[in-house]
């Protein structure tokens, strides 16, 4: 049974021992909790790698912005994660609201990320894409070399073959004989893409279903147990 409480803030509030289903529950979280730790962990590096060894962010400027975007969300996930195991173990009241919110904030970030990844599939980023392209044609065309010989492409919409007379979106620069400067830079972006969205699709799904697990769960504890004094 359910021993008296006192008022909210006075003093120190009583605890129930949880049962098998208390204990399932906070198992649950632990065990979600150490998998969004680890794989926190295991995006920032890859994250980070994006950021500073990817030459295509230079003609892309909302694409920064992404990076940037998911380098906050990547260490708001790790601290939160880091929360949830503390709570999984102290079970005080201030680490459950903390924690409560903050996985309410993860499930729309997560869903806004989900919605971000679908907008750029459709094209939405091309034109800027593209804009930045022609700009560092324009402005800075050493970017647009390295990036050239980094992917093995020449051009944008157009390969860069006639070097007498270059169609836009080209720059004079010197690569090795091969036919794979033949293909367009704008057709290797796209592809590499296309190949890191759906596993880039599948982690904003599972955050969007995880989330929504978490949520649900820690309503769950807070609305049967009490906790230790904060």
């Amino acid at each position: 049974m359910k021993s008296a409480e006192q008022p909210f803030g006075a003093g120190d509030r009583t605890t129930i021992a949880l049962d098998k289903s208390g204990k399932c529950f906070q198992l649950l979280l632990l065990l979600l909790n150490l998998g969004l730790l680890i794989g926190s962990v295991a995006f920032f590096t890859k994250v980070v790698d994006w950021y500073n060894e990817r030459n295509w962010l230079a003609v892309c400027q909302p694409c920064k912005s992404v990076v940037v975007f998911l380098l906050v969300v990547d260490i708001f996930l790790l601290l939160t994660s880091l929360v949830g195991v503390l709570r999984s173990y102290t079970r005080t009241a201030v680490l459950s609201l903390i924690y409560g919110f903050s996985t309410i904030v993860l499930f729309f970030t997560f869903l806004a990320w989900f919605i971000l990844l679908m907008v750029a599939y459709g094209g939405f980023f091309d034109k800027y894409v593209e804009a930045g392209w022609n700009d560092d044609v324009a402005n800075d065309p050493n970017t647009i070399c390295g990036l050239e010989t980094e992917l093995r492409c020449t051009g944008w919409n157009f390969p860069c073959t006639n070097l007498t007379a270059p169609p836009p979106g080209c720059t004079i620069c010197v690569h090795p004989n091969s036919t794979d400067f033949l293909r367009t830079c704008q057709t290797i972006i796209r592809n590499n893409f296309y190949d890191a969205f759906l596993p880039l699709l599948l982690i904003g799904v599972v955050g969007v279903i995880v989330t929504t697990i978490l949520v649900c769960v820690t309503w769950m504890t807070r609305k049967q147990y009490d906790y230790e004094p904060v």
